[in-house]
């Protein structure tokens, strides 16, 4: 993202979509303190309504008491029933949003109201055993009635705010994780870097000096671009696909073994490489002789040999997996690559090379030998045994350091 209003006009969104995000989270917030509110007080109700039937029940019993005041008692009566009507009232409307609708709670009301009066009646008549009767018989059920259809409305509303006040959680945490997507996305497309149309036409220009030129390898420098250039490990001296495929031209016309020390001297230029060798695989496949090489002492040879195929190093590593292998450079030990030598029935020889100059192989090198690798396995056909290869060293520089092995 190199256009400096596009990217203030990203900014801008990201903040107005995380800002309106936050803004309903608030509003979110004010409606869940809203249902809790409301659920508190709903359940303070239904608490009421219980406590009010006990008590009403206990007044009814002192209708038939000896030595209490008829007047008081029946005023109470009076009075818890009201109250027990207007708790009831109160929890309908939410009681039948839940599906427990309290309509038949309210009419038990109406019938706990009319048998209070017949019980009041009984009392002042002086017939105590006929208002006994109402109210142990009629006046229980009713009331016990009440209060199971209250618990249960009561159980039917606090379940339903739990839903509600969970559903209000949920959406709160989408805004939020949306929110922080969109920051994050719009982060993405602000930090990492794009390349601008005036970089792009450079690099066009570059790539195209190097198919005219006839043998500079393709370096690029900041003042090419006009501004500042971080160099990649493609940009390194000696990289050139035009040398490289010369090398193959000429690996190609080799006709023995010993004439390919100073076509390894071009790949290690080529390479950047202190040394380079190609080691031929026995006829059993469990080691490793050097055919031919570059950069090395020919007494280092026969002090090094052969290399077994279990040997703990990325040459013969290369040798076991069929695939390339590297060893990173630490302290003086040189960074080094092995790649195989592939034919249809497998390997047979390892290209190895230490490299100078740098600490990890990079992919460019890796590339570039694999195509010498390939060409070379070619030429194994026509190379000397084994045998004879362990027993006289090709001509030029043909071992392999030990810290090339490590």
């Amino acid at each position: 993202m190199s256009n400096r209003w596009l990217r203030f006009g990203i900014a801008l969104l990201a903040i107005g979509a995380a800002a309106a995000a936050g803004y309903r989270i608030f509003q979110q917030e004010q409606r869940l303190n809203d249902h809790v509110l409301a659920a508190r007080s709903l359940d303070v109700a239904a608490e009421t309504a219980i406590t009010t039937v006990s008590e009403l029940k206990a007044a009814l019993h002192a209708y038939i008491s000896e030595g209490q005041g008829d007047a008081f008692w029946t005023a109470r009566a009076a009075t818890l029933v009201d109250r027990l009507r207007g708790s009831l009232l109160d929890l309908d409307a939410e009681a039948a949003a839940a599906g427990v609708a309290l309509t038949e709670t309210l009419d038990l009301t109406d019938r706990l109201a009319a048998t209070e009066q017949r019980a009041r009646g009984h009392v002042k008549a002086g017939q105590k055993l006929l208002a006994g009767d109402v109210i142990f018989v009629e006046a229980r059920d009713i009331l016990d009635a009440i209060r199971l259809q209250v618990a249960r409305a009561r159980t039917g509303i606090a379940q339903s705010a739990d839903a509600a006040q969970h559903e209000i959680r949920r959406e709160q945490a989408m805004l939020a994780f949306g929110a922080a997507g969109i920051l994050a996305f719009a982060t993405l497309l602000l930090v990492i870097p794009g390349r601008s149309p005036s970089f792009v036409a450079a690099a066009d220009a570059v790539e195209a000096a190097d198919v005219s030129d006839s043998g500079a390898s393709p370096v690029v420098t900041p003042g090419a671009l006009g501004a500042p250039h971080t160099p990649r490990a493609a940009d390194a001296p000696g990289l050139s696909l035009r040398e490289t495929a010369a090398i193959c031209t000429d690996l190609g016309r080799v006709a023995q073994s010993n004439e390919m020390s100073a076509l390894l001297g071009r790949a290690a230029t080529v390479l950047n490489a202190s040394g380079v060798i190609v080691w031929m695989a026995s006829s059993d496949g469990q080691e490793l002789y050097p055919a031919a090489s570059a950069g090395y002492d020919d007494r280092l040879l026969a002090r090094i040999g052969s290399i077994r195929r279990d040997a703990a190093n990325v040459t013969a590593g290369a040798l076991r997996a069929a695939s390339p292998r590297t060893s990173p450079g630490i302290g003086p030990t040189a960074a080094a690559l092995a790649v195989p030598l592939m034919t249809p029935l497998g390997p047979v020889g390892v290209l190895s090379a230490e490299l100078r100059g740098v600490s990890e192989v990079d992919e460019p090198r890796m590339a570039i030998s694999a195509i010498f690798a390939a060409q070379l396995a070619t030429l194994l056909g026509s190379m000397a045994t084994p045998a004879s290869t362990a027993a006289e060293p090709p001509h030029g520089d043909t071992a392999q350091p030990a810290k090339a092995q490590a």
